[in-house]
């Protein structure tokens, strides 16, 4: 089964997560990147450092990690699509909780993770995948 579609978006937002959560880090001001912080105002870290190394560790390297993992053995990319996707959809939704605002970013990136979801279900279902049996 082809997995190209997912080993892109995972790359795409492997890399994203990385440009932005290392300028945020190198910068936890977020000034490098115009991004006041009194955005920030409404949550519970001072600065943008915490969330920058999510982004880098989390979603960053773990995308592209499971970009790697799938393109080595694609049997396994419906528990990354899944994994992953869910996180991005938990990410968005806490981060426009906390900020209190929703951007087309925000709007963008809720998308993909969605459709990760949803191409990772779909691949599951579709090889057979253990523990996709239990799904409806």
């Amino acid at each position: 089964m082809k997995t190209k579609g997912s080993l892109i978006l995972h790359v795409l937002v492997g890399v994203g997560a990385i440009a932005g959560g290392m300028a945020v880090v190198i910068d936890p001001t977020g000034s490098n990147m115009g991004v006041p912080l009194e955005l920030l105002k409404y949550s519970p870290f001072q600065d943008f450092l915490i969330p920058g190394l999510f982004l880098v560790a989390v979603l960053g390297i773990g995308n592209l990690a499971v970009a790697w993992i799938g393109y080595k053995y694609p049997m396994l990319i419906p528990y990354g699509d899944i994994a992953m996707g869910g996180i991005l959809v938990v990410w968005i939704v806490v981060q426009c909780i906390m900020l209190r605002s929703i951007a087309i970013l925000h709007l963008i990136f809720f998308a993909i993770g969605c459709i990760q979801i949803v191409l990772g279900y779909r691949r599951g279902k579709k090889q057979n995948a253990p523990y996709f049996d239990y799904l409806p």
